[in-house]
């Protein structure tokens, strides 16, 4: 599957968008969720040597372990932490609802995995501020009527 990302002129990634898919949907946001949460980017230059808005593009091949279950159940993944003036994230929270969601969280702990938001937002005139963050992914199944 393939993605593009576009990057601010911070080297952070502000957008990513999948060009490729893998054919499965959960897959396609789980590549757009972990790039948009991990990824950490030179940003580009102009002709003038300054920073500037870029575009990333990539593939990735997802390899699933036998034991892995085929069938996809409805659920939702919600990630939210506030990233402080200097840098730091506090208040963070990873919650699952729906089918499998003990099993889902298992193991993760996503709160500790965001060493790319090392860095502060800035408004327009360059001032360090606080926000707070929320990733969002979800499943959904629907009938088709044939």
């Amino acid at each position: 599957m393939a993605f593009r990302v576009k990057v601010d002129p911070d080297g952070k990634p502000n957008a990513c968008e999948i060009i490729g898919s893998s054919g499965a949907p959960v897959l396609d946001e789980a590549t757009c969720f972990l790039v948009m949460a991990r990824a950490k980017f030179y940003p580009a230059r102009d002709a003038k040597g300054q920073a500037t808005e870029g575009v990333y593009s990539n593939a990735i091949r997802w390899i699933l372990p036998p034991n892995v279950s085929k069938t996809l159940s409805p659920k939702s993944e919600t990630l939210t932490f506030i990233l402080d003036k200097d840098g730091s994230i506090k208040d963070c929270r990873f919650v699952v609802t729906g089918a499998n969601a003990e099993e889902t969280m298992k193991g993760k702990n996503l709160c500790n995995s965001h060493a790319a938001f090392n860095e502060p937002y800035r408004n327009a005139d360059g001032k360090a501020v606080t926000k707070r963050v929320t990733m969002k992914s979800s499943l959904e199944l629907e009938d088709v009527e044939e």
